[in-house]
This record gives C-alpha cells, sequence and structure tokens, in this order.
C-alpha cells in the first residue's frame, strides 16, 4: 500500500498495489453510488472532454445500475477527477484512494496525456481508449494478460499501435468512438466488472 491519512476518523490508503493486481481485489466503490467527476475544461478541447464522456457513459452503461456518475463542477473533495497532461511516457495514470474500514473506493485521480501524435481521429480515439482504461481502474479493476481487453497491460513497445489500429479499424467515424460497435470493451471486461460489483 502506499501513503495514509484520516477522514472522519477512517484511514483513508492509496491503492498503488490495485494498479498492480490482476484484475479486481474485492476494493470497490459503494453499490448504487452517485459518484461525482471532475473533468479539467481549463485549456482542455471539448472533444477530448467528450471522449472522457463518452468512456464514462461506456462503463456505465455496461455496470448495469451498479453505480452511477454525475459531471460536477467546482473541484469536489471525493469522485473521480479527471485532469489532462503533457507526457511523453504514459497514455495515462490513477490513483483511487481506498477506506481502510470499507475498502471502499472514495476518490480516484485520473490523470490523461493529451500530447499525442496523429490526425484528429487518432487522438479522439486515444483519448477515450486510454480515458477507458484509466477509469477501469478507478472503479476498482486491475490489469489483465488478456489481449483484447481494455484493461490490458501494455508490455511490449508494439502493443499500443496494435491496440490502436485495431480499434480504428471499427470505426467509420469519430461518432462510432464509444457506440456499441465500438464500445473498447470485451466481454471478460464485462464479466470483471459484474463479479466486482455484483450485489
Amino acid at each position: 500500500m502506499g501513503r495514509s491519512a484520516t477522514r472522519g476518523g477512517a484511514a483513508i490508503v492509496i491503492a498503488a498495489s490495485l494498479l498492480a493486481a490482476t484484475y479486481d481485489e474485492g476494493v470497490r466503490w459503494p453499490r448504487g453510488a452517485r459518484i461525482p467527476v471532475w473533468i479539467e475544461g481549463l485549456n482542455v478541447p471539448a472533444d477530448e472532454r467528450e471522449m472522457v464522456r463518452r468512456a464514462l457513459r461506456t462503463w456505465e452503461g455496461a455496470a448495469g445500475g451498479a453505480f452511477r456518475f454525475d459531471e460536477v463542477q467546482p473541484f469536489p473533495a471525493t469522485g473521480i477527477r479527471v485532469r489532462f497532461v503533457n507526457d511523453d511516457e504514459n497514455f495515462g495514470e490513477t490513483m483511487p484512494y481506498l477506506d481502510t474500514r470499507t475498502r471502499e473506493i472514495v476518490k480516484a485521480d485520473v490523470v490523461l496525456n493529451r500530447d499525442i501524435a496523429g490526425d484528429a481521429l487518432h487522438r479522439q480515439m486515444v483519448v477515450y481508449l486510454t480515458a477507458l482504461h484509466e477509469i477501469g481502474h478507478a472503479l476498482g479493476l486491475g490489469h489483465t494478460d488478456e489481449w483484447g481487453c481494455i484493461m490490458y497491460k501494455f508490455r511490449r513497445s508494439t502493443d499500443p499501435p496494435r491496440v490502436f489500429v485495431g480499434y480504428r479499424k471499427l470505426l467509420r467515424s469519430e461518432a462510432d468512438i464509444g457506440s456499441e460497435r465500438a464500445s473498447g470493451l470485451a466481454a471478460a471486461d464485462r464479466r470483471a466488472l459484474h463479479r466486482l460489483y455484483a450485489p
């Protein structure tokens, strides 16, 4: 585990080990939660924020009512907070925080890389897929070794291009990003989410 702090008598711990786990470790938001979501807007193009919203809708749709997302302003004390950075090393990163008494997630900071080369469609789909992956972590899902899953952990330098080329083949236009034909979720991603949020 990582650093910890206290909130109302409950220890809050940074769930660094969650990201190294395979799929779930049993930590999640409370079932039925309405999760506040803040998406950075300052100097962030509208289409990039829209890709994050589509990723949120994809996970919410896959959850079957287990949780809901509520986009909020201003910056919330709890919930999922999404920021954009320029990063040469990573597509994105997530840091969930847990209440150690309940083992429930209380907030998660998501950082997405906005420094993406390529045409507009490529940039949008990379932001969408990265947001989809990182929001999966923010919901409590760890990595998997199963190729084709959004929660797959990139292991080789050839993995990202293979994922992006494969996804782009599903798209007729920007409107298809996050649609039913190109949700980005595999059946195993959905099963893992349902196991994690089962009553």
